[in-house]
């Protein structure tokens, strides 16, 4: 989503090259127009993503051990239980903070567009 918003921006966005006059660039109603619609979407996209953002803050970090390490325990011998169940909780919180860090990335991105 955020790949094809930058992409539509790009294309309505008027190039600058250095050996430009100063004079401002005209832009055609129409992607005056588009920018705005561009940015507009964006706005929404960017507030949905923090939505999901928010969401997955009030996931409970605790949730993970005993639902992902329950199916496992049953088939591991007594002193392996423990390491795995560690390194399914681990990679749990691992998942959620990438996917933390991407919307973030995400949201900033589109805000930059605006």
């Amino acid at each position: 989503m955020t790949y094809v918003m930058g992409v539509c921006r790009e294309v309505v966005t008027p190039t600058n090259s250095r050996k430009a006059s100063k004079k401002k660039a005209s832009v055609s109603p129409e992607r005056a127009a588009t920018g705005r619609a561009l940015g507009e979407a964006g706005g929404e996209a960017a507030a949905l993503l923090g939505e999901v953002r928010a969401r997955l803050e009030a996931w409970p970090a605790a949730w993970a051990a005993p639902h992902l390490a329950s199916g496992v325990e049953d088939r591991l011998a007594g002193e392996y239980r423990c390491p795995v169940a560690g390194q399914l909780e681990r990679s749990y919180r691992e998942a959620l903070r990438h996917a933390r860090e991407t919307l973030d990335d995400k949201i900033k991105y589109l805000k930059s567009m605006q």
